[in-house]
């Protein structure tokens, strides 16, 4: 025999099956719009960050382009820039770190002055790992196209080492 149930929503008589089912169909949809969440956050967190990237290397910004890459190379970026310091003192008396980040900085927004950069396609490779395709053009026109890998590390999205 078969419970009845009233549903107190619109006053129908509904049997455990019915109730049944639709429990699994409201999971099921949760299921849906949580994986869509994820997956349009390392979409948009992949995108942002390739974004900045190439605009801090654009503007000749090193440590803003540094800051995209994990916490590891970082702190590989700080270590070398502390050694190249500390051997500038050494050698000539003066801290050069700053100086030689500065260089750096120049050279690159003028290298990369007539460089255009677009976001074009961004994949999942697993829910931590992205690769955004991105096409290169100079003075306007399509040069190439490339690939670039993400990850995220603590919530926060970097471009992979």
């Amino acid at each position: 025999m078969e419970t009845l149930y009233m549903s107190a929503l619109c006053g129908k008589v509904l049997c455990r099956k019915t109730i049944r089912r639709g429990s699994i169909h409201l999971i099921l949809v949760l299921c849906s719009v949580l994986m869509v969440g994820c997956a349009q956050s390392l979409e948009k967190g992949s995108r942002d960050v390739v974004e900045k990237y190439f605009d801090t290397l654009k503007a000749g910004d090193i440590e803003g382009t540094i800051s995209c890459y994990t916490p590891a190379v970082q702190q590989q970026f700080q270590a070398a820039s502390e050694f190249g310091g500390i051997v500038g003192e050494a050698l000539f008396g003066v801290d050069a770190s700053g100086l030689v980040n500065g260089f750096a900085g120049y050279a690159n927004a003028a290298e990369y002055q007539n460089y255009d950069f677009k976001v074009t396609n961004v994949t999942a490779e697993d829910d931590e790992h992205g690769v955004v395709t991105v096409e290169v053009y100079i003075d306007g026109e399509l040069d190439r196209s490339t690939e670039i890998r993400t990850v995220q590390y603590q919530d926060k999205w970097y471009v992979a080492e």
